[in-house]
């Protein structure tokens, strides 16, 4: 049997590598440098390796938080803050995300302590050097799987992930394939920064150390997606989109990607009951009668401005409308 170590660290993340860049170390503290793998008392691993991607670095992090390796898996880029590193981790399968801060502990130790106060000692692990070292990431909304003849998945959602690390003894073959999220398409493969396929599938041996990236772009358009209603019309819903899209002009320097209907089941009389006791802080005379949720992704400017994290990819943004029936929308509230 080959004598391969597979280290997979798999995570949701809102934003690609090349979006991600080196935060700036204040005087007094001193560059992170406690990097490699590492596990705790329960074999539970951490991945803290230095990551470039087209002029841009980072400190990606991966964090097993239990022992299923996709739904337990969290990963991410986190920041230098002072002597320690701290961020939101994504996770790699349908757990809420998760913060993290994470410092030196002892000669060569790390702790990493989870928002919730949970705290987990981790050691470096005895680890051969793998002398060929692969690293597959996203840049942009979507996610692969790279599979090899010995894996019991299937090519499709069962097994798509958003970053990966594999430290090979050997060479070996794998399939990889990428899919881009609702409205987004696949672009292209790159390898070390370079155009590598425009196939979403293709087979590699790897035999070489190297970074692939799979590059998804959103059509410059708009995309909308009213769903389905039983309460409001096209028309309704058009006109509330209108009102978004109008609204969303006053976020300077930010690109909009989506908005979607996020269905009936917003038109409650709790929700309703919310929208008019906003109403006044909104100058509005309120007397609502219908409710409407939407979501929207986009993307926010390059350099920090305001509320936002720059150069960073916002999803599900919420959008919350109301109205007397058969008037127009007002848009009374809106962020996660």
């Amino acid at each position: 049997m080959k004598k391969i170590l597979c280290l997979v660290l798999a995570f949701i993340m809102l934003a690609g590598l090349a979006a991600c860049g080196k935060a700036a170390v204040p005087a007094e503290a001193k560059e992170w440098s406690r990097s490699g793998y590492f596990e705790d008392e329960h074999g539970y691993m951490l991945s803290v390796t230095w990551m470039e991607y087209d002029g841009e670095a980072g400190w990606f992090v991966g964090f097993m938080y239990g022992p299923d390796p996709i739904e337990n898996s969290y990963g991410g880029m986190l920041k230098q803050d002072g002597n320690a590193l701290k961020g939101e981790l994504p996770s790699g399968g349908d757990m809420i995300d998760i913060n993290v801060t994470i410092t030196e502990e002892g000669e060569d130790g790390l702790l990493l302590v989870v928002e919730n106060g949970d705290t987990c000692h981790f050691k470096p692990m005895d680890l051969e050097e793998a002398p060929i070292g692969v690293t597959i990431n996203t840049e942009g909304f979507g996610a692969f799987n790279a599979l090899t003849d010995s894996d019991n998945y299937e090519t499709d959602e069962d097994y798509m992930t958003h970053s990966m690390i594999l430290s090979l003894y050997e060479p070996a073959t794998y399939t990889l394939s990428a899919r881009g999220e609702e409205g987004w398409e696949f672009v292209k493969w790159t390898k070390d920064g370079e155009d590598f396929s425009t196939e979403p599938e293709l087979t590699i041996e790897f035999s070489e150390s190297a970074d692939y990236v799979a590059v998804f772009e959103y059509p410059t358009e708009v995309f909308v997606d009213m769903g389905e209603s039983e309460i409001y019309t096209e028309d309704d819903l058009n006109a509330a989109v209108e009102a978004i899209k109008a609204q969303f002009e006053e976020f300077e320097g930010c690109e909009l990607f989506s908005i979607r209907y996020a269905g009936d089941e917003a038109n409650t009389e709790e929700n309703n009951k919310w929208m008019n006791e906003l109403a006044p802080g909104k100058g509005k005379e309120g007397n609502y009668t219908q409710v409407a949720e939407f979501l929207s992704d986009f993307h926010s400017p390059v350099e920090a401005a305001g509320a936002w994290e720059a150069d960073t990819d916002y999803s599900d943004w919420q959008w919350w409308l109301a109205r007397s029936e058969g008037g127009d929308w007002d848009i009374l509230t809106w962020g996660y």
